[in-house]
Order: C-alpha cells, then structure tokens, then sequence
C-alpha cells in the first residue's frame, strides 16, 4: 500500500498531492473511528459477560 501510494504521489502535483494527503487523513480518522467504536461495544459485551457470570455464581 506504501509503495502505490508512493507511486501516486511521485506522479501528483503540488494540489493534487495536498487533496490527497486530506483524504488519506479523512480515512484514516474514520478507520481510528471505527476500530474505537468496536473496542467500545466488545468491551460493553465483556462487561455484560462478567456481570451476568457473577451475579449468576453469587446465587449458589
């Protein structure tokens, strides 16, 4: 991916290069978003897993 991006930028001009530079910057923010957002709702379901586990072995 490093080596075609490479590519591309040696072949851009000065404002090609800076949009796309933002858009490499838009898409990696919204793969950061993402990767967050599944953390969050893996760590919501764990959670729920730990809760369920000990209030399920507090009744015995």
């Amino acid at each position: 991916m490093v080596r075609h991006q490479e590519d591309l930028l040696s072949r851009l001009n000065d404002e090609e290069k800076e949009i796309f530079e933002k858009f490499a910057d838009c898409t990696t923010e919204m793969h950061d978003l993402t990767v967050r957002e599944a953390f969050v709702k893996g760590f919501t379901i764990g959670a729920r897993i730990i809760i369920e586990v000990m209030t399920n072995n507090s009744d015995i």
